[in-house]
């Protein structure tokens, strides 16, 4: 049985996408080709023999052909403020430029970087379009 009904996975995906939207062509990665799959719960990442249980999502890159997977746990983000996903977008934007400087497929150090450039990123963006007085 579906952890959540169609139309509950349809207002997930629509959050998601509302972010992917805003980030990704502006950082450059339209010319990529992207793939988001969808899950209402744990899932076996594209390429990967681990089952993610409690993420949100995960990135699969092959960055020597521009290519990425990203699954996303629908059931995971249905809590999430919009601000911690859009926060989630952008880590998994960041795990595609990151992808060919990493030394093995669960590199902490990157998953640390990772956050700290979406956070950056994020934080730019709201004092650049923050009024000024």
């Amino acid at each position: 049985e579906d952890a959540m009904n169609d139309a509950e996975a349809e207002v997930q995906q629509a959050r998601v996408e509302r972010y992917v939207d805003k980030w990704f062509k502006p950082l450059g990665l339209g010319y990529w080709h992207i793939t988001h799959r969808w899950h209402r719960g744990p899932y076996l990442a594209w390429g990967d023999a681990e089952v993610h249980a409690n993420t949100s999502a995960s990135a699969s890159i092959q960055w020597q052909y521009l290519r990425a997977v990203i699954d996303w746990n629908l059931v995971e983000i249905k809590d999430r403020p919009d601000d911690i996903l859009e926060e989630d977008v952008g880590h998994e934007a960041m795990h595609i430029f990151l992808a060919e400087m990493s030394k093995s497929e669960t590199d902490e150090h990157e998953e640390r970087v990772a956050t700290m450039l979406a956070r950056a990123l994020r934080w730019a963006v709201e004092l650049v379009e923050r009024p000024t007085t």
